[in-house]
Parts: structure tokens; sequence; C-alpha cells
């Protein structure tokens, strides 16, 4: 079982600026049972975007929408100005880094439960922040993981995260 997602959501949320966090609660409630349920990504962003029913044309012209987003107002009162500009962008960007985190938080959790110790993973390119390339290949327990994104981290999505190490590979 996976751990709950709604932290990882709010978390998203402050992070991407994109979504307002009071709406992790209800955008949880759509989307967990969905993923869990194995919908693809694509399908879940659409369900949460149109929760509550899509806005007719008369309330997107109202709201200075295009009349080919298909989005509730539900939805729309949850962006912020800088996830207006592109809704569909905004929910799949706070969901994949939501999933990310949580699915590292699942790596942490099997790796004690094994007695594992955990590796530093980053993505070594330039869209990675100078502080998580400094702890890339540590080895930790995972009772003292690194908590990503790490604070500073000027990226707008953390891909950083943790690998279980089982004894083979550490000389143990």
């Amino acid at each position: 079982m996976f751990p709950p997602l709604e932290p990882h959501l709010i978390r998203a949320c402050k992070k991407l600026k994109l979504i307002k966090p009071a709406a992790a609660e209800w955008i949880n409630a759509v989307a967990e049972p969905l993923f869990i349920a194995g919908r693809a990504p694509r399908s879940v962003e659409t369900a949460v975007m149109t929760t509550g029913g899509v806005m007719t044309a008369e309330e997107m012209k109202a709201a200075r929408r295009p009349l080919y987003e298909k989005i509730s107002a539900q939805f729309l009162a949850a962006l912020t100005a800088k996830g207006k500009k592109d809704p569909r962008e905004a929910i799949a960007r706070t969901l994949h880094l939501a999933m990310r985190w949580r699915a590292n938080q699942r790596q942490l959790e099997q790796a004690k439960i094994r007695g594992w110790a955990v590796e530093v993973s980053v993505a070594m390119d330039n869209d990675t922040c100078e502080a998580a390339k400094a702890l890339h290949g540590e080895i930790r327990s995972p009772d003292d993981p690194v908590a990503f994104p790490l604070e500073g981290c000027e990226k707008p999505l953390c891909r950083c995260g943790h690998l279980m190490l089982p004894p083979r590979f550490r000389g143990g």
C-alpha cells in the first residue's frame, strides 16, 4: 500500500505555486482512487480539471478563459495566477511532483523494513540544483534520509530521491 498522497500534494502546491494548497484535499479525493485503480495520469488530470462539471461557454467567457478549455469552476478557483496560464500543465506538474515524493517515501519505508541503506540519487544535469548535486551518491540510513526538495532548491521540479541499496551493493 502506498503512503497517503495528500501531504505530498500540499508540498507540491507550495513548491510549484500553480495550485492553491487549500485545494489539495479535494484534489486528493478525486485523484487518489483513480491512481489506485490504475488510471493513466492524463485521465486523472482530466478528472481533477472537470470536478463539479465543465464550465459553460458563457461561464468561460465571463472568466476570460479560452472556450476550448474543459475545466470546472472549482478547478479554476484552485489555480493561482501562475497556474491559470496553463491549467493542464499546472495539474500535471503538481500531481507528478506529489507522486514522485510519495514514491520516494515508499522507497524509504521499504528500505527501513528490509534494513537496507539508501543512496541519494539525483539527475546530474542543468535541471538539478547545486545542493543536490553535492549529495549525489551519498549513502544514508533510511532513518536519516535527505528531505527533498532541499531547502533553497530553486528548481521548479525536484527529481531527486533515494534508491534502496541492498547490503551486497555496499559491501555488507
